[in-house]
C-alpha cells in the first residue's frame, strides 16, 4: 500500500488542496468556510498531525495549511507565535478565521509563556499608536490580566486576535469573532493592501461597537466587502468611512438615527446593502432606526445603491413607531433590486401607490407582506411597468392574505402578460415571524 507521504509531491500537493478551506487551490467562500469552521478544522489538524511525523510532508503541506488558516480560542496564541517567527508562512497567509469559544463551553487555560510574552511585547512595540494617530496603552500585566474582563488590555485572547492581524499581509480575506470589549488597535493604514473581504461578528447577545473596525478599514484601501452581525455605533462617534466598499451588510445591527446617516456618507460606493435591525438591542428608544428614517436616508446613496434587502420587523408590532408617510425612491436611479416588508409603511389611501414609491431603474421588487387591499396597487404597477419600469423582469409579493375575492390570478396575469415573472407566496399558520430562524 502507498503511504501518504510517499506519493509524487504534485499528486500530494493536489491532494492537500482539496483538503480544509480549499477547493481545487481556490480558497473556499468565507461564509461556507464559517458554516463548517468544525469540519474544515478537523481536516487541517489531522495534516498537521501527520506534519509533525513525517519531514517530507511537513515541508508540502505547511504552506497549503498556512494559507487559510483556522484558529480557535486559545489557538491564537500558537497562530501569533508561527506567524510572528516565520515570514515563510506569513507571506503565505490569504484567508484567516478566529473563532472564540461560546460563552457556555468549558474552556481551555490560557497560558502565556515567559518567551511568548516577550515576543508579543516586543510585536506591540512596534505599534505604539493607532491607525488615527491615538496612543495605545497596553499594561504590562496584559498576559496574566482576567481573561473575563470585558476590556480589551484584560483579555490576552482579544490582543493575540488584534496581534495576528498585524502579521497577515497578504491576506485578501479575514473573518472574526468579535466580543462586546474587542478592539482591533495595531493596524496600521495600508497594512493589508490585498484584502477584499472582512467578516466581523459578535455571537452573544449584545453588540460590539463599529468603530472598532476603523483601524482595519483605514490599513485595507482594496476592501470591497463588510460583513458585521451584531454591530452598534451612536450618533456622536465620529463614523466609519471607507472609498472603495461596494458592499456592506449590517445584521442584527443596533444604529441611530444619526449614526445610519453616517455610514450611509461614509462608503461612497456602495452598491449592495443588507440591513436588519437587532430585535435585542436599542442604542436609543428616542434615535431609534424606523423604516421611516432608513427610507428617508438611503438617497444619500441615489448615485451608487443598486441592491437592497432591508429585513425590517414591521413597525405596527413594535407599538407603531410610524414618523410619516413613506418617502418615496423615485430619486434611487441606479437601484436594481430591492427588497421590503410592506408592514414597515405608513399609508393611507391615496399613498399605496408602488408605482410612486419605486424608482424607473428597478428590476426586481420583492415585498414580505401584501393585503387584499393592495391589489389595486399591484395591478397598477403591471400597467404601467412597460412605461414606467421598463427594467422590471420580476416582482414577489410573500405572505399573501387572502380575502373571500382572491385576486390573485388577475395579478399574476397583469404581470405575465407584459413578460413580467410574478411570484405569489399564500400566507400559512407556520410562517410566523417571531418563531422563525432569521438567518
Amino acid at each position: 500500500m502507498v503511504q501518504l507521504p510517499d506519493l509524487p509531491t504534485e499528486i500530494l500537493d493536489n491532494i492537500l488542496s482539496n483538503l480544509g478551506p480549499f477547493d481545487n487551490g481556490e480558497l473556499k467562500e468565507t461564509k461556507d468556510v464559517i458554516d463548517h469552521f468544525d469540519e474544515y478544522r478537523a481536516s487541517l489538524k489531522s495534516v498537521a498531525g501527520l506534519c509533525r511525523t513525517c519531514k517530507a510532508l511537513q515541508r508540502v503541506a505547511r504552506p497549503i495549511l498556512y494559507r487559510f488558516p483556522l484558529a480557535y480560542d486559545v489557538g491564537a496564541i500558537s497562530l501569533t507565535r508561527t506567524l510572528a517567527t516565520r515570514e515563510d508562512l506569513k507571506a503565505r497567509v490569504q484567508g484567516l478565521v478566529i473563532k472564540l469559544a461560546p460563552s457556555g463551553e468549558e474552556k481551555q487555560e490560557l497560558v502565556i509563556s515567559p518567551d511568548d510574552q516577550d515576543l508579543f511585547n516586543n510585536l506591540m512595540a512596534k505599534y505604539p499608536t493607532r491607525a488615527n494617530g491615538e496612543l495605545i496603552n497596553i499594561p504590562s500585566t496584559w498576559a496574566t490580566a482576567d481573561e473575563n474582563s470585558k476590556e480589551f488590555t484584560g483579555h490576552p485572547k482579544r490582543i493575540m486576535t488584534a496581534l495576528i492581524l498585524t502579521q497577515i499581509p497578504n491576506a485578501e480575506r479575514i473573518s472574526i469573532d468579535m466580543s462586546s470589549g474587542a478592539d482591533l488597535p495595531f493596524c496600521q493604514p495600508g497594512s493589508l493592501p490585498r484584502l477584499v473581504e472582512l467578516d466581523a461578528r459578535y455571537c452573544g447577545k449584545s453588540c460590539f461597537d463599529m468603530m472598532r473596525l476603523d483601524g482595519v478599514l483605514k490599513a485595507a484601501p482594496a476592501l470591497k466587502t463588510l460583513n458585521t452581525v451584531n454591530i452598534f455605533m451612536v450618533e456622536e462617534s465620529e463614523g466609519v468611512s471607507h472609498d472603495n466598499i461596494t458592499a456592506l451588510d449590517l445584521t442584527d445591527s443596533a444604529l441611530e438615527v444619526g449614526s445610519f446617516k453616517k455610514i450611509m456618507e461614509g462608503f461612497p460606493k456602495l452598491e449592495r446593502l443588507f440591513l436588519r435591525p437587532s430585535k435585542a438591542v436599542v442604542v436609543s428608544t428616542s434615535k431609534a432606526l424606523s423604516a421611516y428614517q432608513i427610507l428617508r436616508t438611503l438617497p444619500i446613496r441615489a448615485d451608487t445603491l443598486r441592491h437592497i434587502h432591508l429585513f425590517i420587523r414591521p413597525m405596527e408590532w413594535e407599538g407603531g413607531l410610524y414618523e410619516a408617510l413613506i418617502p418615496s425612491l423615485k430619486g434611487m436611479t441606479s437601484l436594481e433590486t430591492l427588497y421590503i416588508d410592506y408592514a414597515n409603511m405608513y399609508t393611507d389611501e391615496t399613498i399605496t401607490s408602488l408605482v410612486g414609491f419605486l424608482p424607473p431603474s428597478i428590476r426586481s421588487y420583492e415585498q414580505d407582506y401584501t393585503i387584499p387591499t393592495m391589489v389595486s396597487a399591484m395591478l397598477n404597477l403591471a400597467e404601467s411597468a412597460p412605461e414606467k419600469f421598463p427594467n422590471l423582469k420580476k416582482v414577489s409579493f410573500g405572505k399573501f392574505y387572502d380575502d373571500d375575492d382572491d385576486s390573485t390570478p388577475a395579478v399574476e396575469k397583469a404581470f405575465q402578460e407584459r413578460g413580467i415573472e410574478c411570484v405569489l407566496e399564500p400566507d400559512t399558520d407556520s410562517e410566523d415571524e417571531d418563531d422563525g430562524d432569521d438567518s
